[in-house]
């Protein structure tokens, strides 16, 4: 994935807001984070076989760099 061009839209369907309220842009920005994991595929795989989610898993490595306003 190096060397890509990512895009991600900001408005929905006819120009309306995606973001109605902080904790949606709040959600969002955990979700890309959490999404933009190397590892996501095989640890979402992993915790829906792993009774105990409990424990923490440590950071990994990111697949693109996310710039934070």
């Amino acid at each position: 994935m190096d060397k890509n061009i990512f895009h991600i839209i900001n408005r929905g369907v006819e120009k309306r807001k995606i973001f109605l309220a902080n904790r949606d842009y709040t959600s969002f920005i955990h979700n890309i984070s959490d999404f933009n994991s190397v590892d996501n595929a095989l640890q979402s795989y992993t915790r829906q076989r792993n009774d105990n989610l409990t424990e923490v898993r440590p950071p990994s490595k990111q697949l693109v760099d996310i710039p934070l306003p």
